[in-house]
């Protein structure tokens, strides 16, 4: 089973990249996709699209909530 970061990450997460104009347009297209497989609830997707998100902010030097 898919260990996933709790609601409350996920929705700091969505409102960080969401709240703030100078994020790259690769991860606002990947947390479009992440809201899409929360909106499945496909844990397998969420957990891909978070590992997308965070490979792509790393490589963009974007600062993101941390895990709790």
């Amino acid at each position: 089973m898919t260990n996933l970061p709790s609601s409350t990450y996920l929705k700091a997460l969505i409102a960080a990249i969401d709240g703030d104009a100078r994020i790259p347009v690769e991860i606002r297209n990947e947390c479009h996709r992440l809201m899409q497989a929360i909106d499945a609830n496909n844990a397998m997707w969420i957990s891909d699209s978070i590992e997308r998100i965070e490979r792509l902010a790393k490589e963009a030097a974007v600062e993101l909530p941390r895990r709790s």
